[in-house]
């Protein structure tokens, strides 16, 4: 059998549910890369890496992604191969390969394959594909067609993993925000084109002009479509994205944070907690950890998205650091590391104070793992 990638993690999907599940794993000190269609239809663009496919590149947050062209090139940006012109570490950015039946899953050989293409069914994912599988939402069953299932429903499970069995069904109604579920997310009422008549970010006025569809008829139909609420337009589709009718082309959100339309949400954290806890149950660590399981980085290595380290004592309030570059972060790992390994007592301050390190737990609250 031939041996998988340790560390890399293969998401299939790069909307905006699926860039939560990549910000946390690449967060965590995971080797990340995407899969995608040559036409994702994401609608909460500013939150989805998948505008990488039509623009070459994305952020959100601090992620960055970027559109590369073969699976050798995307190996080369995590550092498994060394390319000319390319470094033999791993790259700043995540790369999104077009590949939407997974055809390159030979050359990538990843450690994990996480389905979050979340179309409420199985459009190709098995077990066997990788040495750990996980699916997002409906249309899986857990230890049959995936190792674990996450819940993607909203409500009490939301973001639980699966060991047997599937997710609740798909309800057809999106979950309720501010009063308000199936009339905040807009659907085409004809097959057309997508004008918008406005921009993500925007907020609206009930009755406020939103977008509108030109008929795919030819008979010069015009439809416009008005926010239903006051609100914010948090999600919208491209301009000439050609839509079928029922097509989810808009989403407004009538709690109207500015903030909501430029980061990862708390449904898409709490799913991709889910990935993250079922991929550390499953035994397996990031490349940056040691080979022992500790929670310091291998000497000379660093994860340049890791939250900023925070010296946690038992007497007193955390106390984040300044915002540092990866070398000096590397220098600061290295001190604590001497000065203080996991589990020793610190000299100075109370008898009963400890440090731990901070980059996996942001918060730095309950058990740190041995």
């Amino acid at each position: 059998m031939i041996p998988c990638r340790k560390g890399f993690i293969l998401v299939r999907g790069a909307g905006d549910i699926a860039t939560g599940v990549i910000l946390r794993l690449v967060h965590a000190g995971f080797r990340v890369a995407a899969l995608e269609t040559e036409k994702p239809t994401a609608i909460r663009r500013t939150v989805a890496l998948s505008e990488a496919v039509y623009d070459g590149e994305a952020q959100v947050e601090n992620i960055r992604a970027r559109r590369i062209a073969s699976p050798d090139e995307l190996l080369g940006l995590l550092g498994f191969l060394e390319l000319p012109g390319l470094p033999g570490l791993p790259s700043a950015f995540v790369p999104i390969l077009v590949d939407p039946d997974a055809t390159s899953l030979e050359v990538l050989r990843p450690e994990v394959l996480v389905d979050a293409i979340l179309a409420k069914r199985n459009t190709g994912t098995s077990i066997g594909m990788a040495p750990l599988t996980i699916a997002l939402g409906p249309g899986f069953e857990a230890a049959v067609d995936v190792h674990f299932v996450v819940e993607t429903n909203r409500g009490h499970t939301l973001g639980r993993v699966i060991a047997s069995g599937s997710a609740e069904p798909d309800t057809g109604i999106p979950g309720e925000i501010g009063g308000f579920a199936r009339e905040r997310v807009l659907k085409s009422p004809i097959a057309g084109i997508v004008e918008p008549l406005c921009a993500i970010g925007d907020k609206l006025r009930s009755g406020d002009p939103l977008l509108a569809i030109h008929a795919a008829s030819g008979d010069r139909e015009r439809i416009v479509l008005v926010s239903p609420f006051d609100g914010i337009v948090r999600g919208l589709l491209r301009s000439g994205f050609e839509v079928t009718q029922g097509f989810k082309i808009a989403d407004v959100d009538p709690r109207c944070r500015p903030e909501h339309c430029r980061t990862v949400s708390d449904k898409a954290l709490a799913i991709a907690g889910g990935v993250l806890e079922a991929v550390m149950a499953a035994g397996l660590r990031p490349p940056i950890w040691s080979k022992a399981g500790d929670m310091w980085p291998q000497a000379g290595s660093v994860n340049p998205h890791a939250p900023a380290i925070v010296i946690h004592y038992s007497d007193s309030e955390e106390k984040p650091s300044d915002a540092k570059t990866p070398e000096d972060r590397r220098d600061e790992l290295r001190t604590l590391r001497d000065a203080c390994p996991f589990g020793a007592r610190r000299s100075g301050g109370s008898e009963e104070g400890r440090c731990r390190p901070a980059a996996a737990f942001r918060h730095g609250r309950g058990r740190t793992p041995g």
